[in-house]
């Protein structure tokens, strides 16, 4: 004999059966939160070895006691923070790069069940910069991270500015100059000093006695262009067979007008 079931009933069972559903898994999720924060509790599970690699400049034990500020204490006074399932891995990588400027990435790992893997890698020095006798070094992407020693000659590309700020960028038009720099590598000079202008002028001054002026707003291998087709159309002129350069600059700032000035004699 068939039932004649009424719309509402049926309604209600279903909305009760995703009750019961909903609530077993929040109820699931709820008892393995409170499962993770009752092992918090024991050693076996608190973290109690920190290694550390990729560091130079800092020491492993400067590093290790950086970890053990964010794992000091416990979250909302409840929650271990040195337990292995709540190890603060963010806060402590964040932590890491504001206070080493030297260090470029920071990536901490758990590595068992009390042990923490933190992996670093430094930046390398590829400028200096300086304002006045102030010196500092700046990497690849142009970010000032640390103060520098007092160089004789010039083992690295240096960079005048009129002032110095650590954790900054050295220019906007950095990138642009650090590929013009290279490419004027590439082709046998050996570019010392840049200094920068307004509005994106830089001089570049070169171990080989002469200075060359562009503006960094025009493209790089544009620059370079020019810069080929005056050494080559100048001939013997700029340069000689020895690489003596005979001209006090070359002034490519102003597109397709180039102009330089022939060096005096006895200079």
């Amino acid at each position: 004999m068939a039932r004649n079931t009424k719309p509402g009933t049926l309604g209600a069972k279903r909305r009760n059966k995703r009750l019961i559903i909903a609530g077993s898994i929040v109820g699931g999720i709820l008892l393995l939160f409170l499962t993770l924060i009752g092992l918090s509790y024991h050693n076996a599970f608190t973290v109690s070895a920190v290694t550390v690699s990729g560091n130079a400049s800092v020491s492993v034990g400067e590093v290790a006691a950086t970890a053990a500020e964010v794992t000091t204490g416990r979250y909302a006074g409840v929650v271990p923070k040195a337990g292995i399932f709540f190890y603060p891995t963010g806060t402590l990588e964040e932590l890491l790069l504001s206070r080493y400027m030297r260090f470029r990435e920071a990536d901490v790992f758990r590595t068992g069940l009390s042990s923490v893997r933190i992996e670093v890698k430094e930046r390398k020095p590829d400028m200096l910069v300086c304002a006045g006798e102030e010196c500092a070094f700046s990497d690849d992407s142009g970010f000032i991270y640390g103060p520098a020693p007092v160089f004789s000659g010039y083992p690295f590309t240096l960079w005048q500015t009129e002032t110095l700020q650590m954790a900054t960028t050295v220019s906007p038009y950095f990138n642009s100059a650090r590929t013009l720099t290279r490419a004027l590598v590439s082709r046998g000079l050996a570019p010392q000093l840049l200094d920068e202008g307004e509005a994106g002028d830089l001089s570049i001054a070169f171990a080989e006695n002469f200075v060359l002026k562009v503006n960094l707003k025009q493209p790089v291998e544009e620059i370079l262009k020019n810069f080929d087709t005056v050494l080559k159309n100048g001939g013997s002129s700029i340069r000689t067979s020895e690489n003596e350069f005979l001209i006090e600059y070359i002034d490519l700032r102003f597109g397709n007008k180039v102009f330089y000035k022939p060096r005096e004699a006895g200079q």
